[in-house]
């Protein structure tokens, strides 16, 4: 196992609750369950059954003391024999970018959803603009944690994210993102110092490409992460 953060696999995610509907006894499989803090504050909101995987056998026995049922395997292992449109929620918090397949585990996951489920999930954001700083600088060091975390497999911005989720039979009902306090501020020198077109003539010298940054796209180069909401497609 990769040396992580203490506090790691217990981190409760609490920006995820306003993404649940009604979890008042809401059958919930959480993927990538950690220790089980996320399960811990779901039950404290009324969350009903509650199932877990997790590949890491030490969270994976400490989450099974509030989970109906955790399963110590990966999700592809799970999925061999997941029962089948019987979950109101399936939560992917910071796992598919872990995963050498994505897109079938999620076009996988679909059918694992009842018909009025959702799936929630938190996926960090590439074109974080201290990633692309760094990589303009000729670094791309990995971490223990955050967007270059050195176990993610795969990387998404806002519309590999779409493609990802509309491609495996979804219909995005949130992507929201997650940013830093100080961004609001940030942006406003952004704007004030011609950021936005320094980087539209820059990426044009990169590539011959044009683009035009819309004033909602800006908040995309502050996101550390974006929160998802998403259903089945009828």
């Amino acid at each position: 196992m990769m040396d992580k953060p203490i506090d790691y696999y217990s981190r409760e995610r609490s920006e995820l609750l306003p993404l649940f509907d009604n979890l008042k006894g809401a059958s919930v499989l959480d993927i990538g369950c950690g220790g089980g803090a996320l399960g811990r504050m779901l039950r404290r909101n009324g969350c009903g059954d509650l199932y877990g995987v997790e590949y890491m056998s030490e969270p994976a026995n400490e989450a099974a003391r509030h989970y109906n049922h955790v399963d110590a395997m990966t999700i592809e292992e799970y999925l061999k024999m997941a029962p089948h449109r019987v979950f109101d929620y399936i939560v992917c918090a910071d796992v598919l970018e872990h995963l050498v397949d994505p897109w079938s585990v999620l076009a996988d996951l679909k059918n694992r959803l009842s018909p009025t489920g959702a799936l929630i999930a938190s996926i960090p954001n590439i074109r974080n603009r201290l990633v692309i700083a760094n990589l303009l600088s000729g670094v791309f060091d990995y971490h223990d944690e955050g967007v270059l975390d050195r176990t993610h497999l795969r990387f998404f911005t806002f519309n590999s994210i779409l493609s990802l989720f509309t491609k495996a039979g979804y219909v995005l009902e949130v992507v929201g993102p997650q940013y830093s306090p100080e961004t609001e501020t940030a942006l406003m020198e952004w704007k004030a110092n011609g950021v936005p077109h320094s980087i539209q003539q820059m990426v044009t010298m990169l590539s011959g490409r044009t683009i035009q940054l819309r004033e909602d796209e800006l908040i995309d180069f502050f996101t550390i992460q974006f929160l998802i909401k998403a259903r089945l497609k009828n």
